[in-house]
């Protein structure tokens, strides 16, 4: 029996990029730089919600999102967005568990 699958995220909601427990480590200075560039959050709008089948036949959320510095959109799984408005309790709680 098929339903339709469910997305807490809307067309035209505030997202974010969740919090990655990874890091970048880098000595030399021009690691670094590019280190801080790919651990900075991205953040935008979600534009269409998409769902495409797994290799086992199951369907899997994605969302085209339209970053703030991009022209156009790009499609991410999901379960790698949050809202905009909970990415900061995410952050601190993701810091929170790595011990940072």
């Amino acid at each position: 029996m098929s339903t339709k699958i469910k997305h807490h995220l809307k067309i035209g909601d505030r997202v974010a990029e969740r919090p990655r427990l990874g890091g970048i480590f880098a000595v030399r200075k021009e690691a670094v730089a590019v280190a801080e560039f790919h651990s900075q959050p991205r953040f935008g709008v979600v534009k269409e919600l998409v769902e495409k089948p797994n290799a086992r036949g199951q369907r899997i959320k994605y969302c085209m999102v339209l970053w703030d510095y991009q022209q156009t959109p790009s499609i991410h799984a999901h379960s790698r967005l949050c809202l905009e408005s909970e990415w900061e309790e995410l952050s601190e709680t993701a810091r929170n568990t790595i011990g940072a």
